[in-house]
């Protein structure tokens, strides 16, 4: 017997039982060693509670590595999704439904919140109907703001051929109303409604009035959902521990949520009084298929039906696909 021969042989096949036995092991280490997952944040004080998860340990305690990247400049807050390295983004469910069609196959993953009354349109007219061959702002294109004020304006039996749009920052409506710049502009900064009460500018409209076009959320590109689920499930966990957190150390919350995204403890105050904020139960609900406005499905078949006009998108999307609800159906158990 040539043992010269057999031994080589019995080690290379060793060798290979190894090897195979190091690959079935991967899938439980890589976990450790992927990269954070990059979300990018806006500065919305709901988004805020992501700051919480991080700063209370949420996250690590969820074994989940996380990058939140705060962008206050709008067009760099899209980009960073659509075309950048981000994993993630809080975004607008309308934005959301455009990033899915346009850029990026994208999921819903939880409603965080539901506007009532932040964003309104504010006007020197008393009434939209009104508005008919003047000026409005939108703080962009082919955006949740410019679909808030086209459902404004359906409303009223009017489109966008009988009024000029333009792009006007939030901030700076009511500056564009007193040099006449525009007639109307939406917006969402605090002192915006401030100044227009004092000026005996009018409120024609706030998000209520448009319900579901402006609610926001967490949204996943479809890649990292398929690469990470665990990950992604494990984020919104930390997330709505958040949440928990804040009902019982609200004030502690508001201090971490303005170190982090640049608002007073006031301004988020009031902006919390302003909105809807979501749970986990609530989400099951919004979730649900249903034509109401309330839902996902009916607030994306209006805001879907807007995009098409506009040309922007060529079909009303699936919704039982592009809404991702067996996460938190997955945290309800």
């Amino acid at each position: 017997m040539n043992f010269k021969i057999i031994i080589p042989v019995l080690l290379i096949v060793l060798f290979g039982i190894a090897a195979l036995i190091s690959l079935h092991d991967t899938p439980t280490t890589i976990t450790k060693n992927q990269d954070p997952i990059k979300i990018s944040v806006d500065s919305w004080p709901v988004s805020g509670h992501l700051f919480v998860a991080e700063q209370k340990g949420f996250f690590e305690k969820n074994n989940v590595k996380v990058e939140l990247s705060l962008m206050q400049d709008i067009p760099n807050f899209h980009s960073q999704y659509t075309t950048g390295d981000a994993d993630a983004i809080m975004a607008v469910y309308a934005d959301g439904i455009f990033y899915d069609a346009v850029f990026v196959p994208s999921n819903v993953v939880y409603v965080t919140d539901m506007i009532t009354t932040a964003d309104f349109l504010v006007g020197n007219v008393d009434s939209i109907a009104e508005l008919k061959g003047k000026t409005i702002g939108v703080t962009e294109m082919n955006s949740f703001s410019h679909l808030f004020v086209l459902e404004l304006l359906s409303q009223e039996g009017l489109d966008s051929d009988d009024v000029n749009l333009i792009l006007i920052p939030s901030s700076e409506v009511i500056n564009k109303i007193k040099d006449g710049t525009i007639d109307a502009g939406h917006s969402w900064n605090i002192d915006v409604r401030e100044s227009a009460q004092s000026l005996n500018y009018n409120i024609l409209a706030e998000a209520k009035d448009a319900s579901g076009i402006i609610s926001d959320v967490m949204i996943f590109k479809s890649s990292t959902i398929d690469s990470r689920p665990n990950d992604v499930s494990a984020i919104i966990t930390s997330y709505g521990e958040a949440i928990d957190y804040c009902k019982l150390n609200y004030e502690e919350c508001l201090s971490i949520i303005s170190e982090n995204i640049g608002w007073s403890e006031e301004e988020i105050n009031e902006n919390f009084n302003s909105i809807v904020a979501f749970d986990v139960n609530d989400n099951i609900q919004i979730m649900q298929d249903s034509h109401e406005s309330f839902s996902l499905f009916g607030s994306g078949e209006i805001i879907a039906k807007q995009y098409v006009a506009l040309k922007q998108i060529n079909q009303i999307p699936n919704f039982d696909e592009f809404v991702a609800k067996h996460f938190v159906l997955g945290l309800d158990q």
